[in-house]
């Protein structure tokens, strides 16, 4: 089950590293003149603009393009949370998780709750 999981996060990491590189910025919204009036921001990374308005819809809703800067710009805390949890519930020699235990000391048999609450997670998103 964490194959799944670490291969998923891998994915992320791939993706998330063949994107341009530092924080993004949402550009204040703008009119941009077209024919329906809609404000609208482009996505900015540091070195460049990653969408601009050319009139053909590549820039985005204010809202949109908070929500694709915000995805960008916390990806990697996430990422790096997600494994912290998966290095604490391991699988030990015992075959149970390395950090849950009962009420009664003993332990749970891995995958354990929280790793599978990762897993279902990851599955709902596909």
């Amino acid at each position: 089950m964490t194959d799944n999981l670490r291969t998923w996060l891998e994915e992320r990491e791939t993706i998330h590293g063949k994107a341009n590189r530092g924080k993004w910025v949402a550009s204040d919204p703008a009119m941009w003149g077209d024919d329906n009036d809609t404000p609208q921001s482009a996505v900015i990374s540091e070195m460049h603009p990653i969408t601009w308005d050319d009139h053909s819809g590549e820039v985005f809703k204010p809202e949109d393009a908070s929500a694709i800067v915000d995805a960008h710009n916390t990806l990697p805390k996430l990422l790096r949370g997600v494994r912290a949890v998966l290095e604490l519930h391991s699988e030990d020699v015992y075959g149970e998780c390395s950090s849950c235990v009962t009420a009664h000391g003993a332990g749970i048999p891995y995958p354990c709750p929280t790793v599978q609450k990762l897993q279902e997670a990851i599955n709902d998103a596909e």
